[in-house]
Formats: C-alpha cells, structure tokens, sequence
C-alpha cells in the first residue's frame, strides 16, 4: 500500500506522486482512490486510481533506486547491441514494441543502436530515419523521467549521466 508523499511510476504515464488517498463517490458508489499528480503535472492534472482496482493498482510500482540505475546502465553497457533490422518498416515494429515495454534494459540497448546508427548515417553525408528518431525519443522520455526523478537531474544533465556511466571502464 502507498502512502501521500510517495513517488511512484504508473504504468506508462511515468513519474508521479502520491498526493492523496480518499473516498470518492461515482455513480452513487463510494470507492477510495489513490489521488496521483504527474512529476511534471499542474495542480489541476490528477488520475484517480481506485485502490481495490488490482489491474490498475498493479500499474503502479515504486521508483527504482540510484543503485538499480546504476546497476541496469552497467549491464547495458556489457551487453551486446540490438539486432539492427534493415527494413525500416519492421524496425519500427519491433521498436515501437520495445519502447513500450517495461524492460528498461532492453530500451537502453535500443537507445544505444539507434544512436549508433544516426551517427554512422550523419558521417556519411545521409539523413537518419525519422521513425527511428521518434522512437528513440519517446523511449528516452520514458526512461529519462523516472532517471532524473531518482537522480535530481534535468533531461539533459540525465543524458549525459548515462553517457558518463556508458563510457566508465
């Protein structure tokens, strides 16, 4: 169970925190809910999750720890890069795929190759894929939230703090 103050991640909506738990009434049935406030959210942006809801509760999970950051960077970095699949369209399946999953190892290493490959592109005079870009964004997105949430550090600063921790021997 959470508590108000805690920040969490639900589902695919990132970072955000506990600032409520109470009993609502909706359609004359009164339900608690936990009252969540994304991490880069106004006031007025608030998602109800009702506590008794497993399926929806079970979206919601504890931020990771600086040391399970560290941790999955490492791993990253140890690990071989993502088959790179020629055809665009099929490369953009199995990525859009990956972004959307919960395995941010596997994001990382897809990050990683997409990266890799816009800068042989841009050397050799070619454009980069554009489906490949936008994939590559929502999924730092993705990660880069929860990092910099757990790190304190802006987008920018959690990029390059992977960059840092990627080129550590």
């Amino acid at each position: 169970m959470y508590k108000v103050g805690d920040r969490i991640v639900y589902g695919q909506a990132g970072v955000m925190t506990v600032v409520d738990i109470r009993e609502e009434k909706v359609l004359n049935e009164k339900n608690t809910y936990y009252v969540l406030r994304a991490h880069d959210a106004g006031e007025g942006a608030l998602t109800f999750v009702p506590t008794d809801n497993e399926e929806l509760v079970s979206l919601m999970r504890p931020l990771m720890t600086k040391e399970e950051i560290e941790k999955m960077i490492i791993a990253v970095k140890e690990s071989p890069d993502i088959q790179w699949i020629e055809d665009t369209r099929a490369r953009s399946m199995v990525f859009k795929k990956i972004a959307d999953s919960s395995d941010f190892t596997e994001i990382l290493r897809m990050i990683r190759s997409i990266e890799e490959k816009i800068t042989i592109r841009t050397e050799s005079g070619k454009r980069s894929y554009l489906s490949d870009e936008i994939i590559m964004k929502k999924a730092k997105k993705r990660v880069y939230s929860e990092f910099s949430a757990v790190l304190d550090l802006d987008y920018e600063q959690t990029d390059n703090y992977i960059r840092y921790m990627m080129s550590q021997k």
